[in-house]
C-alpha cells in the first residue's frame, strides 16, 4: 500500500493530467474539425468528455476521503503528520468539472 503523501501526490497528478486532456478535448469540440465528423462520433466524444468529468470528480472525492481517514488515524502509532490538503484547489477542480459538464449538456 502506498504511503499517504505518495498517494495524494499521485491522485493530484492524475487529476491535473486528466484536466489537461479534458481541456484539449473541449477545444477540439469547439473547432471546425469537430463539426465535420459524423453525429455518432460527436456523440461518442461528448460521452467521453462526460465520463472524464465524472472520473475527475471521483479522484477529488478519493483525495478528500484519504485525507479524512488519515486525519482520523492521527495519533496512532503508525500515523505520520498529514499533508494539509488545500481544499480550495480540490473545490475549484470539482466546480470546474461540474461547470464543464453543464456546458456540454447545454
Amino acid at each position: 500500500m502506498k504511503e499517504y503523501h505518495t498517494l495524494i501526490a499521485d491522485i493530484r497528478t492524475e487529476a491535473c493530467e486528466l484536466a489537461d486532456k479534458m481541456k484539449r478535448l473541449e477545444v477540439f469540440m469547439m473547432s471546425e474539425d469537430f463539426c465535420k465528423i459524423s453525429p455518432e462520433q460527436k456523440g461518442l466524444l461528448e460521452q467521453q468528455y462526460d465520463l472524464m468529468a465524472k472520473y475527475k470528480v471521483t479522484l477529488v472525492k478519493r483525495a478528500h476521503r484519504i485525507n479524512y481517514e488519515h486525519l482520523q488515524n492521527q495519533g496512532k502509532e503508525d500515523a505520520q503528520e498529514p499533508e494539509r490538503l488545500e481544499p480550495h484547489v480540490f473545490d475549484a477542480m470539482m466546480y470546474e468539472a461540474h461547470r464543464q459538464k453543464k456546458e456540454v449538456k447545454d
